[in-house]
């Protein structure tokens, strides 16, 4: 009724009136609301971080990767403290991944397989493939070949949004 219904937006307040009216239960959700905008605070900071580690395609090589050690420490300790303390599956997996793909960028691929195996191996949650996607990379990089390409097969069949990636990574030969 919230979402298929006919009529269109009217006001902010009526439209929270509505929601509200067609709860099922009335648990107070503050705390993991909170939760979920610190992790997207994180993840933002996180993506603004990576791009100094990627270099413009269209800079024709002239732009060197710009890496900040300090501000790469800074955000693996806040994501660190965050799983600490964070009781949400859906949101631990969410910073687990974030943590996965600055140690990745990093290179530092040991730290990418402690992570995944500690917050990931029980996972089919399509953010764990995404996460899956990274472990394997770092299982290549460490030459581990034969393992990266299970798990890139794995990623393949079960990620649509990963299959692309997973594709071009395996290497068989």
């Amino acid at each position: 009724p919230i979402i298929y219904r006919e009529t269109s937006f009217t006001t902010f307040a009526k439209e929270t009136k509505n929601l509200r009216s067609n709860r099922i239960s009335e648990k107070d959700i503050s705390m993991k609301e909170t939760l979920f905008i610190n992790y997207l605070e994180l993840a933002l900071a996180v993506e603004k971080h990576l791009k100094g580690y990627e270099a413009d395609p269209w800079g024709y090589g002239e732009e060197e990767i710009k890496k900040d050690p300090l501000e790469y420490t800074r955000l693996v300790e806040k994501a660190n403290q965050m799983l600490a303390v964070n009781q949400h599956a859906m949101i631990r997996e969410r910073i687990g991944f974030q943590l996965i793909k600055l140690h990745r960028y990093e290179e530092n691929y040991r730290e990418v397989l402690k992570i995944f195996e500690n917050n990931f191996s029980n996972t089919n949650s399509f953010i764990g493939y995404w996460a899956m996607d990274h472990y394997a990379g770092a299982l290549s990089k460490l030459g581990r070949k034969a393992e990266a390409n299970y798990f890139f097969s794995k990623v393949y069949v079960n990620s649509p949004s990963r299959r692309v990636s997973a594709y071009s990574s395996i290497k068989i030969n």
